[in-house]
């Protein structure tokens, strides 16, 4: 068999365009910072590159969870500790003297309002938010979860009562106020 000119150049040129493919792809290889381009071309590589992918989404998503389940402990740690500091408050106001009766109309006034102001503070630490959700809203984090009410009447000492009420859905506070004691 004869060889021309014509088939030497060819073979030349087909080398050539193949040794640049190879070139062109291991370019995009070093600049893309892959192996492939297409799932096609490695798909046993392929598969472990979107597993691991996929598990290290998982791992992430995870931290954020944990990161901010704590976050949101330390907040509701941090409230049920100023509720704990007003509850002690609250003891050391002359209660007993309210309870018992052995205060007079005013006194029990004077306490009453204490009391008042201590519930204020709970109510107001009970409606603490994190994260723009009530850490003590239950299931419905977004509609504020307590609120105080004030009702006037009268006892049987004709001491005016002012009787502060726990709003929520789920709980309800026993009040002692002028020295009596009522379930709100």
């Amino acid at each position: 068999m004869r060889i021309s000119n014509h088939m030497m150049v060819k073979k030349y040129r087909k080398s050539l365009n193949n040794s640049l493919d190879t070139l062109t792809q291991l370019q995009n290889k070093v600049s893309s910072g892959r192996n492939f381009d297409k799932f096609s071309q490695d798909p046993i590589n392929a598969m472990r590159a979107n597993n691991l992918h996929h598990n290290y989404s998982a791992i992430k998503n995870y931290q954020s969870n944990v990161s901010s389940a704590a976050d949101q402990l330390t907040t509701a740690e941090g409230a049920i500790m100023d509720i704990h500091t007003a509850v002690d408050e609250a003891l050391h106001i002359d209660g007993l003297q309210g309870i018992t009766g052995t205060a007079g109309k005013d006194e029990r006034m004077i306490i009453a309002t204490k009391l008042d102001t201590v519930l204020s503070s709970i109510v107001q630490t009970l409606n603490t938010k994190h994260a723009d959700v009530y850490v003590f809203g239950g299931l419905n984090t977004y509609d504020t979860p307590f609120s105080v009410s004030s009702q006037s009447s009268s006892n049987a000492n004709d001491c005016p009562l002012m009787s502060p009420r726990l709003m929520s859905s789920r709980a309800s506070l026993a009040a002692v106020v002028c020295g009596s004691s009522q379930l709100l």
